[in-house]
């Protein structure tokens, strides 16, 4: 994806077809998962502060609670962290590399990459605050799920509608642009 940086007047819409039907699948993709996800978190919580306290605390001290639920030992949470910590930091990775390649101001992205990984980092650590050190982690957790959802849905709206409706008058074809870089590395030196 770097490669289209140094490509003088790249744009998203002049990206060949293959490529846009490939992002548009990516982005689909995720923010499919990420619906999955958000589900499966409000089934136990409510997406709650309460919620998210009885999912990580537990509460069997609840008589009204409609699910039993046990606190969170020190090796759940782990392999939470371990399983989530990569995948969704290689998402939002790959995600602010589209946000990148869009006409948007670099302080708009700057912006975005910075709520990205600052909420990541806020759903990374929330669940261990919440269950070691106090309950009233539980509203910044769902903060910072919140900030990363929102980011990543504004990013791959963002890059979708300037991949498949963005103006191509001021760009040449990535297509083209990659031939006269191939015709410059063929011509002998002087």
């Amino acid at each position: 994806m770097s490669q289209y940086h140094s490509m003088p007047r790249f744009s998203l819409s002049a990206t060949p077809l293959p490529n846009k039907v490939l992002i548009s699948l990516f982005l689909a993709g995720t923010c499919a998962a990420l619906a999955v996800a958000v589900y499966a978190f409000y089934q136990p919580t409510g997406l709650t502060t309460q919620g998210v306290v009885e999912f990580y605390l537990g509460n069997e001290g609840n008589p009204d609670a409609r699910e039993i639920m046990v606190e969170k030992s020190r090796g759940e949470l782990l392999e939470w962290i371990h399983i989530h910590s990569f995948s969704t930091l290689l998402l939002a990775f790959v995600l602010c590399h589209f946000i990148q390649l869009t006409r948007r101001g670099d302080r708009a992205k700057i912006v975005c990459y910075l709520s990205v990984f600052v909420a990541w980092a806020g759903m990374m650590a929330g669940p261990w605050l919440v269950r070691f050190h106090s309950p009233s982690f539980a509203g910044p957790l769902l903060a910072a799920g919140g900030v990363f959802i929102a980011a990543t849905l504004w990013g791959a709206g963002v890059t979708l509608g300037e991949m498949w409706f963005g103006r191509t008058s001021r760009s040449a074809p990535v297509s083209d642009l990659e031939e006269s870089r191939e015709v410059e590395k063929v011509e002998p030196p002087r």
